[in-house]
This record gives C-alpha cells, structure tokens and sequence, in this order.
C-alpha cells in the first residue's frame, strides 16, 4: 500500500479513502490501519475517525462518511454536511436501503437511509457490496477488486472513472487473480475413475493462468465415493494438472445416507452393540490403521457407557 502511494505522489495524484467495516479496529488494543497512512506525504484525506469530514479537490468537494459505529451515526453526521456551490460527491459505505436482500450479515453492516441516498450530490459511490452495481440513477457500488470468495465466481469486478464535468461512470477492468468456474459433474451414476476422468476433461478445456483460483461441483455424489476420489493416489492426476494454481475447490453435494436407526430397547443387554459396532467398521473402506485405532478405542467407549447405564 505504501509502494501505492509512491506512484500516486510521483504523479501528483490526491487520495481520498475512507475505512469500511473490515478495517475498522475490533478492540481497543488496536488501531486503524488508515492512522499509518495518515505519515505518507502524499496528497491524501483519509475519514476513519468515525464522523463527517470533506476534502476540496480543484471544483469538486468530496463528502466524506466512512464505516459508522452504529446506523444511527449516520443520519447525525449527515446533518453536518456542508455543500459546495460547484460540485459534490459523497463517499460512504454501508447497505442502500433498496438493497436490504443483499444483506451480508458482517460485522458492522448498517444501511444507508434513503435520506443520505437523495442528497444534493452529482454522483454517490459506496463501498461494502462486492458485485459492481448501480444502484439509482446517480450511486454505484465499485465492487471489490478481487473476488473475495467461490460464491462471488460470478460477480463483476473491477473499478469505476468519474468524468467531473458531465459525472458520466464508466467501468473499467482492472487486474485481478484469475478464478474459474469448471463447471458440475453429476456423479451419481459414474464411478470413482470416471469422475477424476470428467474432472481432467474439464480442467483442460480452460487455459488454466498461474496463481489462479477454481471451482468445480461434484453433484449427487456419496460420501463412500467422494473418499475413494480425492484419494491421495487417485487424484494424483489432477493435482498434476492444477500444480500452477493456488487453490482448486471441489464442492460437492452429497447424497444424503439412508442409516437405519436402531429403536433402543429397555433391556440393553439383548443390542449387541459392539457387534453393531464392529460389523459398521468392517463395511467400512478404513486402512487396518485406522480400523484397529477405531475399535479399540470406540469399544471400550461402548463398553463404559453400558456399564453406566446399567449401574443406574
């Protein structure tokens, strides 16, 4: 961030940013990263303290309303708003009212009420929703630059450039760590080799970047199924064929198990549970290791707890 601000001071560009709730500090030991920044030379104004601040920059006045610590902070810093006769922009983060299912239940999240939303200001643009939107017919959300989970996969990234002297938004593409999405595989009705073969089919119709992120979805698949796939030796091949990438994430939606539940009888002693037990284990795709651990040590809990409560 500070190598950032180098470039922009070379440039003579000014910085206006204010904090959003990730940046905000949790506890009182800490301090806003904004505070460190506050020492760099640049052209900057930085809103962290939590009320309304404006910076002047040639025609235009940047309203500045960063990350409140409650939403009623909002409306009353609003009131000390103070427009210029040129032009006004405001900066703020929060969820516009008109978007309240968009809700991402974080920390902090608080709206902004329609009151804010309908002032006197060119253009409004907000932070907190990560998809690039627009949201009436003058505020926009940026986006994040990055996609910060698989489930925004989809979402528009990048960033937006205001003309000042028609306040015409124009999105821009901006670099960001490639993720894809490979796509589903239904696997209900393949087997464990099949899926791995569907799993490389897909992967190799993408042109796979370094240090990239992807997805793919495994749909109806059992739990027995799943394990025999991302074996160790099995998936071999297609950890051969993701090495250059950061992360490559299987989802799956497994097939829900139909387990027999056994109705407990009074009388204990006529449920062979470690019987029970042992058979379970032994239908099981378990290494001996792991079998021999398992019912040594779940036998003897079996054992403890019958002993319980038949003492009582």
């Amino acid at each position: 961030m500070l190598n950032a601000l180098d470039i922009l001071k070379d440039y003579d560009i000014s910085i206006v940013a204010i904090t959003g709730n990730h940046s905000m500090p949790k506890t009182v030991y800490t301090k806003n990263p904004f505070e460190i920044l506050e020492y760099h030379n640049c052209k900057h104004s930085f809103a962290y303290k939590y009320k309304y601040e404006y910076f002047d920059y040639d025609d235009v006045r940047f309203h500045l309303l960063p990350n409140m610590i409650s939403g009623e902070d909002y409306t009353k810093e609003f009131k000390n708003v103070e427009y210029s006769k040129e032009n006004n922009i405001l900066i703020s983060h929060g969820l516009s009212e008109s978007l309240q299912s968009l809700r991402m239940k974080t920390v902090a999240e608080h709206e902004i009420s329609d009151e804010i939303m309908d002032g006197e200001f060119d253009i409004i643009l907000l932070g907190h929703i990560h998809d690039q939107c627009q949201v009436t017919h003058n505020a926009w959300y940026s986006g994040s630059l990055e996609h910060c989970n698989y489930g925004e996969l989809k979402q528009k990234k990048g960033g937006l450039v205001i003309d000042t002297d028609d306040f015409k938004v124009t999105p821009v593409e901006l670099y960001k760590t490639p993720m894809y999405d490979f796509g589903d595989i239904k696997c209900k009705e393949l087997t464990p080799n099949e899926i791995i073969d569907k799993t490389v089919e897909l992967l190799s119709k993408k042109r796979i970047e370094d240090n990239s992120m992807g997805q793919i979805y495994y749909d109806d698949i059992d739990r027995d199924k799943a394990r025999v796939v991302q074996q160790k030796d099995n998936f071999e091949i297609v950890n051969d064929f993701t090495k250059k990438m950061l992360n490559l994430k299987i989802k799956k939606n497994v097939i829900k198990e139909n387990i027999p539940i056994v109705k407990q009888q009074k009388d204990n002693v006529s449920i062979d549970f470690v019987g029970d037990f042992t058979q379970y284990l032994k239908e099981q795709k378990l290494s001996r290791n792991e079998y021999d651990y398992i019912i040594k040590n779940g036998t003897e809990i079996i054992k403890n707890a019958i002993n319980k409560q038949e003492s009582k």
